[in-house]
Parts: structure tokens; C-alpha cells; sequence
């Protein structure tokens, strides 16, 4: 059996596959605190960014009118809104970057119990560092093909 057909054994032992159709999404909202902040930090994000090409637009025009004083207002008012779109990001990756953490440490405590629940025999068959190599690497390909795509 392939290190790929064991880890889908695994999860489906674990609960993890439902009808053959993965339940990946339950591991992301699985932490609703989480999730909720990361929710509000996208939307703020999405919003602080298209907001600040606004701000830029003005500062353009002000300029291209020659007003100083309009100018000068702008461009402070776009810093402050710079730092308030940067800051928001930076939240935004924080929450990402948690999410995609407890979410794989879901995975790994649910594929464990898997593997947890085989027969001894099963595990004489192969080396332990077989086991270890395909756990780690079939969590890494999981979190970049699933879980960052999923949330960016």
C-alpha cells in the first residue's frame, strides 16, 4: 500500500473523509474564534486596500491641480491610512497563518488516532521512519495545496 492509500486509510479511520469527499473545511472553522478574526481582518483588508487607491487618486489630483494645501492634507491623510492598511494586513496574515497552524495540528491529532487505532502487525510490515517521511510530507503538500490556496 502506497504512503498516499495509508494516510487516506488513516483519515478515513479518523473521520476526516465522509463518503469518499474529504471534510478538509471542518479543520478551518473547526476554531471559530480563529476563523472569525481571520474573516473580519480579510474583509478589512480587502476594503483598507481598495480605500487607499482612493486616497492615492486624490493625492494625484490635488497634485495635478497645483492646490497645496488640498495636496498636503491628502498625503496626510493617506500615511495614516497607509499605516491603518498595513497594519490590517499584517493582522490579516497573523489570523491566516494561525488558522493554517491549528488546522493542521487538527489534521496531524486526527491522522495519529488513525494510525492509532491499526493493529500492531500492520506496523511491523514497515519502518518507522516510512511512516514519519509520508506523515510529514503528505502534511506539508496538504498545507500548501489545500489550506493556503483555500485562504488566500
Amino acid at each position: 500500500m502506497s504512503g498516499v492509500c495509508r494516510i487516506m486509510a488513516a483519515w478515513a479511520a479518523a473521520g476526516a473523509v465522509e463518503n469518499g469527499r474529504m471534510l478538509m473545511y471542518r479543520y478551518i472553522t473547526k476554531n471559530k474564534g480563529t476563523y472569525v478574526f481571520y474573516v473580519i481582518f480579510l474583509v478589512l483588508s480587502s476594503v483598507f486596500s481598495v480605500m487607499f487607491s482612493f486616497v492615492l487618486g486624490g493625492i494625484m489630483d490635488s497634485a495635478v491641480q497645483g492646490s497645496v494645501s488640498i495636496l498636503l492634507r491628502y498625503t496626510i491623510g493617506g500615511i495614516i491610512f497607509l499605516v491603518i492598511t498595513v497594519g490590517s494586513e499584517y493582522l490579516y496574515g497573523i489570523a491566516k497563518n494561525r488558522l493554517v497552524k491549528l488546522a493542521r495540528m487538527g489534521v496531524k491529532e486526527d491522522m495519529l488516532a488513525g494510525l492509532m487505532k491499526r493493529d500492531t502487525l500492520a506496523f511491523e510490515g514497515e519502518k518507522t521512519s516510512v511512516y514519519v517521511s509520508n506523515f510529514l510530507q503528505n502534511l506539508d503538500m496538504l498545507e500548501s495545496l489545500y489550506f493556503n490556496n483555500v485562504l488566500d
